[in-house]
C-alpha cells in the first residue's frame, strides 16, 4: 500500500510540473529561435506603463557642399504572421494595422560631414497615438510585420534651372516582430519586447540578411540612435549640353589677367589643374574644361592647348579633364578656363606656374562667400588657389559662385634712355674708349717733346 502511494506521490508531482511548464507556455510570448529576454538587440519593456519602445533611423546623404532639400519620406508595415498565423486565416485577418510613418526635412537642414559625406539623420517611432493604448494588440502573442519604404516621392525643387536633382532610395526592408503580454491586473495588453533582422540587404550595405539589428531610439539609454536605418543618396548635378559661353552657367570660372605698362598680353601663363570627386557619391569620370577669350567663344587651338581637346554637341572644343589626374592648360591676357558640368561637392585647384618679372595673385570666391585674396609677393613663384602649390582638391565646388581671377603684375621700368641691365657692358666700353684717349694724347705730347728736342 505504501508503495503504492509513494508511486501516486510521485505520479501527482510530476502532472503538476507538467501543467506548470504549459501554463508558463501558454502565459509569455514565444521567442523566436537564438533569441530571449537577454538578446542585446531585443529591446524590453520596463514595466506594463513604459512598453518597449523602437524607431526607423531615416539618414539622407549627398556630397558636402550640398543643400538638404524639403522633403518627406514615408514606411509602409505589411503584415507578415501572428503566432505563426499566416493570410488566409481568422488569427491574421484580426491583426492590428499598423499606419504609415513619415520624416520630414526641411530646406538647408544641417548634418555632420565625414570624408566628403553629408549625412542628416532623422527617427520616427515605429508606434504612436492609438497604437500604444492597451487594446492596440487585442491580445498576447508574436505579431510580425515587415517595414519599406516608400519609393519615388522626392520630385526635382526647380525643374527650370540648370540643376537634375535624383534621389537613390533605399531598397533595404525590416522584420519587426513584436511580443505582447497581458497586462497582470488590468484588462489589456502591452509590448514587452521588440526584435529586428534584415529582410532585404540596403543598398547601401547596412548589413546582411537576417543579420539583428537594435532598433533602441536615438533618445534612449545614451545610444547611438536606432540601427533599423534606411539611407537614402541625393544629388545636384548639372544639365548636359549647357551653353558654356553663357555666363550664367558656368559653375566655376578661372580667368587670366596681366597689368604693368610693359606687361605682354599675348604671353600664355601655364596652369596645372586638378578635380577631384570628394566621395564615392560622385561617379564621373572626366569633365569639360572650356576655354574662352573675352567675348566668350571657345578659342581652344592644338598650338595653345593641345591635350585632350575634344568636340561637344554645339561644336566647341573643350579640354577633358580626368577626375583626381592633373590636366596643363595654358591662358593668355582676357582668357578663363570655364566648368559647367561640375557636380556639387566637387574640389578643384589650380596652380599657376611662376613667370620670370610677373608677380602674380588670384581674388577667389568660394560657393557664394565673401571674396579674398591670395598673393606672392617675389616674382616667378607659384601660386595655387588651395593652401599651397602641392594641396590638390583644396577648394569645394558650392551650389553658390566659384571663381579664381588671376593677375600677374609686371616689374616697374624707369624709363631712363640707357637699360640699366646694360650699365656694366656700357661702362667697359666707357673705359677702353678713355684708355684710348689718354693713349692717344700721351702718344701726341711724346711726339711733339721729340720733334721740339730736334729743334
Amino acid at each position: 500500500m505504501k508503495r503504492q502511494r509513494k508511486g501516486k506521490s510521485i505520479l501527482s508531482i510530476l502532472t503538476l510540473a507538467l501543467a506548470a511548464v504549459l501554463f508558463m507556455s501558454f502565459a509569455a510570448p514565444a521567442f523566436a529561435e537564438g533569441e530571449s529576454e537577454t538578446d542585446p538587440n531585443l529591446i524590453t519593456a520596463t514595466g506594463e506603463s513604459s512598453p518597449a519602445m523602437a524607431a526607423i533611423r531615416k539618414v539622407l546623404q549627398m556630397p558636402e557642399g550640398t543643400t538638404t532639400p524639403a522633403t518627406t519620406f514615408t514606411f509602409t508595415f505589411a503584415k507578415v504572421n501572428v503566432d505563426g498565423y499566416t493570410s488566409g486565416s481568422d488569427e491574421f485577418d484580426a491583426m492590428p494595422t499598423i499606419g504609415n510613418k513619415s520624416v520630414t526635412y526641411a530646406n538647408g537642414d544641417a548634418g555632420t560631414t565625414t570624408n566628403g559625406v553629408k549625412m542628416v539623420a532623422q527617427e520616427v517611432n515605429v508606434l504612436s497615438g492609438d497604437e500604444l493604448d492597451t487594446d492596440f494588440f487585442p491580445h498576447a502573442g508574436v505579431y510580425v510585420y515587415e517595414i519599406a519604404e516608400t519609393p519615388d516621392t522626392f520630385s526635382d525643387s526647380d525643374a527650370t534651372d540648370n540643376y537634375n536633382e535624383t534621389m537613390t532610395y533605399s531598397q533595404g526592408e525590416y522584420t519587426i516582430t513584436f511580443y505582447v503580454k497581458d497586462k497582470a491586473n488590468v484588462p489589456g495588453t502591452y509590448v514587452y519586447a521588440i526584435g529586428v533582422k534584415i529582410a532585404t540587404k540596403d543598398n547601401n550595405g547596412q548589413g546582411e540578411t537576417n543579420t539583428k539589428v537594435d532598433p533602441t531610439p536615438d533618445d534612449e539609454e545614451g545610444g547611438g540612435g536606432s540601427a533599423m536605418v534606411f539611407t537614402n543618396t541625393y544629388l545636384k548635378t548639372p544639365n548636359t549640353n549647357i551653353d558654356p559661353t553663357t555666363p550664367t552657367n558656368w559653375v566655376l570660372n578661372i580667368s587670366k589677367a596681366v597689368s604693368g605698362d610693359y606687361a605682354d598680353r599675348t604671353k600664355y601663363f601655364t596652369y596645372t589643374l586638378t578635380v577631384t570627386n570628394s566621395s564615392d557619391l560622385i561617379t564621373t569620370n572626366a569633365y569639360k574644361a572650356y576655354v574662352l577669350n573675352a567675348t566668350t567663344n571657345a578659342v581652344v587651338t592644338s598650338t595653345d592647348n593641345a591635350d585632350n581637346v575634344q568636340e561637344d554637341n554645339g561644336n566647341r572644343n573643350y579640354i577633358a579633364v580626368a577626375a583626381s589626374s592633373p590636366a596643363t592648360i595654358k591662358l593668355k591676357h582676357d582668357q578663363r578656363i570655364v566648368f559647367v558640368d561640375l557636380p556639387t561637392g566637387t574640389k578643384y585647384v589650380a596652380v599657376e606656374t611662376g613667370a620670370t618679372d610677373y608677380t602674380a595673385s588670384v581674388d577667389m570666391k568660394v560657393n557664394g562667400d565673401t571674396p579674398f585674396t591670395r598673393s606672392n609677393t617675389q616674382a616667378n613663384t607659384a601660386l595655387s588657389t588651395g593652401s599651397d602649390a602641392s594641396t590638390a582638391g583644396d577648394v569645394l565646388i558650392g551650389e553658390g559662385a566659384n571663381s579664381a581671377a588671376f593677375t600677374n603684375t609686371y616689374k616697374d621700368v624707369t624709363p631712363t634712355g640707357v637699360l640699366i641691365n646694360n650699365l656694366p657692358f656700357i661702362l667697359i666700353l666707357l673705359v677702353a674708349l678713355g684708355g684710348f684717349v689718354l693713349f692717344i694724347v700721351v702718344k701726341s705730347r711724346k711726339r711733339r717733346k721729340e720733334n721740339h728736342n730736334q729743334n
